[in-house]
């Protein structure tokens, strides 16, 4: 929680609350903000204290007002630098009291003082509220007091249990109104914008994480697949069109393979995927031919010419256990499969 600021938009005083949003490996990713208004704050923290014979009031640990009661009828306060001031141009504290309440408020301690101004005697207790270094006062007069410190320490107590639950409702609303929100962005950053499949930060690191848990050791395999001559596809038919192609690859290829495998978009017109489980090398290329199959027949409005594709394919854990190595080999299959004349696929075949 911030210090109270002017709002330069609606020249009220202000607080910001603000909320760390994290990803699922407990990395902050995000801050959420919020601007509330001081007197609602007020509202929250000093309801119906004491029956409005009491003050209370938040001060910073250099003496600052942060905020008060409405009820809060003592003006010179208000007026002054700090409550310090206030204290030593009134006489309220001698020298040696005021001296230790500062170094109290400094260390964050708790405590209470008997204040005396103008012959009349009042108590003041204060608890540190653990927030910004800010101090909590509470004060009544002693006359209106029904019992000594152990009731005002007591209501102090209570007085910070309110406080802290009104912050603990006040995050809690905030918290249930952007959890859709927050789930939707870390989603968002996991998936390649244009097609809605995983992006390739999200391939590298799912890929990598299942290598290095799997224990079973069965046959998988990692398919590259580029689309065939994609910068002709652009040029005959435009940008639109080329990303409608793109789009068109995405969704053919999250429907073609099972849902624990991992389907992506690498960047450009190249696309990944990694079967976890495959029964043989034959299966695998059975796939691989489905997949041209289907891509050969993708229709798209005024689309000219031909759509196909090259795959190159390497397998796990035959020909590497890592994501580096199983990418660097499927790419010498693909590119095998261009040289070849592309439309086609490639398994590799070590050397």
């Amino acid at each position: 929680m911030s210090d109270p600021l002017e709002s330069a938009i609606a020249g009220e005083t202000r607080v910001i609350l603000a909320v760390p949003i994290y990803n699922q490996q407990k990395e902050i990713i995000g801050v959420l903000g919020g601007s509330y208004d001081i007197g609602n704050l007020n509202k929250i923290v000093f309801k119906n204290i004491y029956g409005g014979k009491g003050s209370t009031f938040i001060v910073s640990k250099d003496g600052r007002l942060i905020t008060y009661d409405t009820a809060f009828k003592n003006k010179k306060i208000l007026q002054a630098e700090s409550i310090y001031s206030y204290f030593a141009g009134y006489d309220v504290l001698s020298t040696d009291k005021l001296q230790s309440l500062r170094e109290k408020f400094t260390k964050q301690k708790k405590g209470y003082i008997t204040l005396n101004y103008q012959n009349k005697k009042s108590y003041m207790a204060y608890y540190p509220l653990k927030i910004n270094d800010w101090i909590m006062c509470y004060s009544i007069d002693a006359d209106v007091a029904q019992e000594s410190y152990t009731v005002i320490i007591s209501l102090g107590y209570l007085l910070f249990t309110l406080f802290v639950l009104g912050l603990l409702v006040l995050l809690y609303t905030i918290f249930n109104i952007n959890k859709k929100h927050q789930k939707n962005l870390l989603e968002y950053v996991r998936k390649d914008a244009l097609t809605g499949i995983k992006n390739k930060e999200t391939l590298k690191t799912e890929i990598t994480n299942y290598l290095a848990k799997d224990k079973s050791q069965h046959t998988g395999a990692l398919f590259m697949i580029d689309v065939d001559n994609f910068k002709m596809v652009n040029d005959l038919n435009g940008h639109v069109i080329g990303d409608e192609v793109l789009k068109a690859f995405g969704t053919l290829l999250k429907e073609s393979f099972a849902v624990d495998d991992i389907v992506g978009r690498a960047g450009g017109d190249e696309f990944i995927v990694f079967v976890k489980e495959i029964e043989d090398e034959i299966q695998a290329q059975k796939k691989a031919n489905e997949v041209c199959q289907k891509i050969r027949e993708i229709y798209i409005e005024d689309f000219k010419g031909s759509i196909s594709c090259s795959i190159g394919i390497a397998f796990y854990p035959k020909h590497g256990i890592t994501f580096k190595t199983l990418y660097n080999l499927a790419d010498q299959a693909l590119y095998q499969t261009k040289n070849q004349g592309r439309n086609g696929y490639t398994c590799y075949i070590e050397k």
